[in-house]
C-alpha cells in the first residue's frame, strides 16, 4: 500500500512538474479571459505555446455552473469557430487543443457534453491573439 502511494504522488508530482514547465515557458502567450456581465466572477488563464502548438488552461477561477452546463473554448480562425475543447466541472489545468491560425480564443457555457457550435449569447470571454 505504500507502495502504491508513493507511485501515486510521484505521477502527481510529474504532472505538476509538466504543467510547471508548460506555463513558464518564455515562448508561451498568457491571456486573461475575465468574464464578462453573464459571470462577472468568472477568471481563466490561458497559456498559448505556438512553436510546441500547446494550449494549457488554468480554470480555478471559473464560477461554478449548473450540472447541465460546461464551459467550452473556442478559436476564431478567419471567423469560424472551431472547438479547442471542453473544461470539465473542477478542473484546475487543463490541456486544450491547439488550433492554428486563431485569431482569438473564446470561452463559452455551453450545455453539459458540449456543443458542435458556441452559443454566442453564453460568451463570457474572449481574447484577441
Amino acid at each position: 500500500r505504500a507502495q502504491l502511494n508513493l507511485l501515486k504522488a510521484n505521477v502527481n508530482a510529474q504532472k505538476v512538474n509538466t504543467w510547471y514547465q508548460a506555463i513558464n515557458d518564455p515562448k508561451a502567450d498568457k491571456l486573461l479571459l475575465k468574464g464578462n456581465e453573464l459571470s462577472p466572477e468568472s477568471v481563466a488563464v490561458t497559456y498559448i505555446n505556438h512553436d510546441k502548438q500547446a494550449v494549457i488552461v488554468n480554470a480555478k477561477g471559473l464560477s461554478k455552473l449548473a450540472d447541465d452546463q460546461t464551459y467550452q473554448m473556442w478559436a476564431d480562425v478567419e471567423g469560424v469557430m472551431v472547438n479547442m475543447g471542453i473544461i470539465p466541472a473542477g478542473a484546475e489545468m487543463i490541456a486544450l487543443k491547439y488550433i492554428d491560425h486563431a485569431e482569438s480564443v473564446n470561452l463559452t457555457i455551453e450545455p453539459a457534453g458540449g456543443s458542435d457550435h458556441p452559443t454566442v449569447e453564453k460568451l463570457i470571454a474572449n481574447v484577441y491573439l
